[in-house]
């Protein structure tokens, strides 16, 4: 959390893509709050981590299947957003 909270304290618009060996629906909102862009489990990182590096560099947000719907839920409130999650 705190590495993204000082990439975006240099430059704002940089997308951060979170690798994570585990999480609770606190540590994703939490994750958003500093602006993460996505999160991909550690358990995923062979089927979801190009794909989520692709998403993130096409401006779109990327959680892997466990975290999409928790972040969806977290972020809806009038915002557009493009998301991309593995089925």
């Amino acid at each position: 959390m705190e590495t993204t909270r000082e990439i975006h304290s240099f430059c704002r618009k940089t997308p951060v893509l979170m690798l994570l060996v585990h999480a609770t629906a606190a540590y994703i909102q939490s994750a958003l709050d500093v602006g993460a862009t996505g999160n991909v489990l550690k358990d995923d990182v062979p089927i979801d981590l190009l794909v989520a590096i692709r998403a993130v560099a096409r401006d779109s947000r990327y959680f892997s299947h466990k975290f999409a719907s928790i972040a969806q839920k977290y972020l809806v409130g009038g915002r557009n957003l493009r998301w991309q999650a593995r089925d």
